[in-house]
């Protein structure tokens, strides 16, 4: 299968997946869509200082796709307000 250059280069070399260091706070949710027939999740959990997402992270059991989102995300709420 084909991926995108950016997906693929998520999945090889996520920057933000793993566990959430001690001392991290905030909110984590799971996403497992109910009609996928195989299984699929996504946890997030965030650092947050002073109203900021300062740190998030995530683990995933996925596709590259989900991978690649899951990492995507979790970049893309860094910095921005609780």
């Amino acid at each position: 299968m084909d991926y995108g250059s950016e997906v693929e280069q998520r999945f090889l070399t996520p920057s933000r997946v793993g566990g959430v260091r001690r001392g991290y706070s905030g909110a984590w949710a799971q996403v497992r869509p109910k009609i996928v027939p195989f299984i699929v999740w996504i946890r997030f959990q965030v650092q947050v200082l002073d109203g900021t997402i300062r740190a998030a992270r995530f683990n995933v059991y996925g596709c590259p796709y989900t991978v690649a989102g899951g990492d995507w995300a979790a970049e893309w709420v860094e910095g921005r307000p609780r």
